[in-house]
């Protein structure tokens, strides 16, 4: 069910129907059953995958409410290390796999070791690339006391994981910024769902009218019989750009009307990216949720680390105070890219 089909529209408009009809703060429940229905129908009806996903879901909701009751840091501290790493598991089993049995064999064969491991077949739960991130997020607030009062109601924490509009293509969200509406029962208005349509047929206009026909023009550049050469190569360039951008805010946009017929909307992922002056306002403008995620989760942790104030201190005795400041922003920047270029496929083109 792609996000610019007639069936996914027609199970919006079903959904959104029902969602209005059903009486007051219990609605939410038809947003749940939507939600397990769009992933089952993403995964040909394997209720394998659906148990994984809420597995997923509730070992992070019991690791929360642990977090919360316990009195103990290092007690906190070990639940929460333990649940960040089974979800990160998952993804990377899921996911990122190929990159380290591709990675292991090819070492094998350089050094004349005659091992080789082969692939297990697994298929990834729908939407596992982004409901991890919002997990973990979750998880680390609740340790860090940034929310202060995890969620009590297991149903309601499956429908923050899986609400179904951000299963797709993102964005990555946070409890504090969708649950008050989500979970509440938000109140609706006709102005909200008008919107919510505007935002729909605009993402619409920016990927079937625009991405799909730049595409062909791009794969003809790109991979026609013929290099492309003189002025085809920085034409070929900016047609990638403009359909790359056009594609994924297209879909982000009709993920974030979506969300805005049931008045429970989803923030932003772009703020006009081509607009920014220099490469790191673009990349504060271009996928925000990604990057907002890895600066809070990643990079200022590991900037706050132990381990980084003793190479800090390190630098700064034998090289000095600017040194102690360069090294360890250089060391988390390369642990953070890293990490963003690693969650977008498992292959050294994109970690590079």
């Amino acid at each position: 069910m792609s996000i610019v089909s007639l069936s996914f529209f027609l199970f919006l408009t079903i959904t959104a129907a029902v969602y209005w009809l059903y009486p007051g703060r219990s609605r939410w429940l038809v947003l749940l059953a939507a939600g397990g229905f769009f992933i089952l129908f993403h995964t040909a009806w394997d209720p394998a995958l659906l148990a994984i996903f809420a597995g997923e879901v509730l070992l992070t909701w019991l690791a929360a409410l642990a977090v919360s009751r316990l009195t103990g840091e290092r007690a906190k501290t070990a639940v929460t290390a333990l649940a960040v790493l089974v979800l990160a598991g998952a993804l990377i089993w899921y996911k990122e796999l190929s990159f380290f049995v591709g990675n292991f064999n090819r070492l094998a064969a350089l050094t004349g070791a005659g091992l080789r491991l082969t692939m297990p077949e697994t298929r990834a739960p729908f939407g596992v690339s982004y409901y991890t991130l919002t997990l973990i997020a979750y998880l680390l607030d609740v340790r860090w006391g940034t929310l202060e009062r995890p969620e009590r109601n297991p149903l309601k924490m499956l429908l923050f994981a899986g609400y179904f509009p951000q299963l797709t293509s993102g964005p990555v969200t946070r409890y504090g910024e969708v649950a008050p509406a989500l979970l509440g029962g938000a109140e609706g208005s006709l102005r909200g769902v008008q919107l919510g349509l505007q935002r729909l047929l605009w993402g619409l206009f920016k990927k079937l009218v625009l991405a799909d026909r730049l595409a062909p023009a791009v794969a003809a550049l790109y991979d026609g019989e013929q290099p492309a050469g003189g002025l085809l190569v920085p034409l070929a360039a900016a047609l990638y750009i403009a359909q790359l951008y056009m594609d994924f805010s297209g879909c982000m946009d009709i993920a974030l009307g979506a969300a805005e017929l049931f008045g429970a909307p989803l923030p932003e992922n772009f703020r006009r990216p081509f607009a920014a002056t220099n490469l790191s306002e673009l990349w504060r403008r271009w996928h925000m949720t990604l990057g907002l995620w890895v600066k809070d989760y990643v990079l200022y942790p590991l900037l706050k680390s132990r381990w980084m104030g003793a190479v800090r201190r390190f630098c700064k005795n034998h090289w000095g105070k600017r040194a102690s400041r360069a090294v360890p922003t250089y060391i988390g920047l390369f642990v953070t890219w890293f990490c963003v270029g690693f969650w977008h496929g498992g292959s050294w083109k994109y970690i590079f």
